[in-house]
């Protein structure tokens, strides 16, 4: 299937003074060692630490709400999915050394947790937390599906505009992206999954 937007980026979307507070709400959750699947790691694939916002935590809503209403808009514009619910809120810490290879988000059957049957993710979500001079590295890299697997240079592109701090990315959860490692510094992002019926 042909779709006229995979993914769409807004610039300096998140004012700074909520981005740092993000990081401050971000950092006081218990940090572990990120995994690809639910009790599964796999350092070759993955490394960094990770914290969940939780839904039924009353203070942690307003961070529910900023992802919702910036998702919800996008698939309103863009994208025009069936969309149920948002899944969880993640806030990641990369530090030198640490990456994210090369993965989709979507499921390649349905969701993995029995709480979400038969649904599966369909828009994914990305925030930069962190002000571009904070790091070097850690470029946000998307596959473009659209170009040729014989043109690999083309059809890998780097978002450099997705550097600038509160900017913010809405994609297709089935398109391969990843982090480049860190080489100085600290990345802070926060990471969401938008679900929906699986599809048809």
């Amino acid at each position: 299937m042909q779709y006229s937007k995979y993914y769409h980026v807004y610039q300096r979307a998140i004012p700074a003074d909520v981005c740092q507070k993000i990081i401050e709400a971000g950092l006081a959750l218990e940090q572990k060692p990120a995994s690809v699947r639910e009790g599964i790691s796999d350092a070759d694939a993955r490394q960094s630490t990770i914290a969940f916002f939780a839904a039924e935590n009353p203070h942690h809503h307003w961070v529910f709400k900023l992802c919702e209403e910036w998702i919800r808009h996008a698939n309103t514009n863009f994208f025009k999915f069936h969309l149920n619910r948002l899944e969880s809120v993640q806030f990641t810490r990369y530090q030198p050394g640490q990456y994210y290879g090369w993965h989709p988000d979507a499921f390649r059957d349905t969701h993995i947790e029995p709480r979400y049957k038969g649904m599966n993710r369909k828009l994914s979500m990305t925030l930069q937390l962190s002000p571009e001079g904070h790091y070097e590295g850690g470029d946000f890299q998307i596959e473009l599906p659209w170009v040729s697997p014989e043109k690999m240079d083309e059809r890998i592109t780097t978002l450099t505009e997705a550097r600038e701090q509160g900017t913010m990315i809405v994609f297709h959860s089935h398109l391969w992206h990843q982090v480049q490692p860190i080489t100085t510094g600290e990345r802070f992002s926060l990471v969401a999954w938008y679900i929906g019926n699986d599809w048809v």
